[in-house]
């Protein structure tokens, strides 16, 4: 990592500190999640560490259902009651699945987050003095975030794109923003360099399956995270 790029993720956790920990601690509430339900339903078969770096390309399933359920409720809820549901829907699962299973998890797993981190620290390096993503579709992403946290009657719902166009991603990050009040462009510049931060990791999962290789495994994730090109203006 050079020196700017180190400067410039620094600059970036000083300026937005309070909004990466909000996004971190959501992706590792929906990792916690899906690692929880992979580990009872898979029992022994698989390892802690394999299970982790599977649920961190999953954690967006129980993020995605959250969200539906939040801007539903804001649709015809007091803000008040609003803020009550949302930390009980946060709070309660993370609360069964701590309850569950972590009390056995391998502290040897604890590793893979502490990577994800680092991984964190070098991508948000990139998004210094930027206001949106440096994508010609940035504006249409903003519209349809938009679009969602001002839905006011469910009544009413439009699908606001032509096809898909990422809608699950705007669904997220609307949800975000309307508990957490962060800029919609905040929000998108962080979410996406957070997210390509955890996108390496089931590759462990696949490559140690495949040859029971710790080091061939964490070499695939490192290929993945540098290696390959992943915009890191997304």
């Amino acid at each position: 990592m050079n020196a700017d790029l180190f400067a410039n993720s620094l600059s970036v956790i000083d300026q937005n500190w309070k909004v990466i920990l909000a996004i971190l601690a959501f992706v590792i509430w929906g990792m916690a999640l899906v690692f929880t339900v992979l580990k009872k339903l898979t029992d022994q078969y698989f390892t802690d560490m394999e299970l982790i770096t599977l649920a961190m390309g999953g954690w967006p399933v129980p993020a995605l259902l959250f969200s539906v359920v939040i801007l539903l409720f804001r649709a015809f809820v007091p803000n008040p009651i609003f803020v009550i549901i949302a930390a009980m829907l946060l709070l309660v699962p993370a609360g069964f699945a701590f309850h569950a299973v972590w009390k056995d998890v391998s502290f040897k797993s604890i590793f893979i987050l502490l990577l994800f981190f680092v991984f964190v620290f070098i991508r948000i390096g990139f998004v210094a003095n930027i206001t949106l993503p440096s994508y010609f579709d940035s504006a249409e992403h903003f519209r349809i975030i938009n679009y969602f946290l001002k839905i006011q009657s469910p009544s009413k719902f439009m699908w606001p794109t032509t096809s898909y166009y990422h809608v699950g991603y705007h669904v997220i990050v609307a949800a975000f923003v309307s508990i957490t009040r962060a800029n919609i462009g905040q929000a998108m510049l962080l979410f996406g360099q957070i997210v390509l931060a955890a996108i390496p990791f089931p590759l462990y999962f696949l490559v140690h399956r495949a040859v029971n290789s710790r080091v061939a495994a964490f070499l695939a994730v490192m290929l993945a995270a540098f290696g390959w090109f992943m915009p890191p203006r997304s």
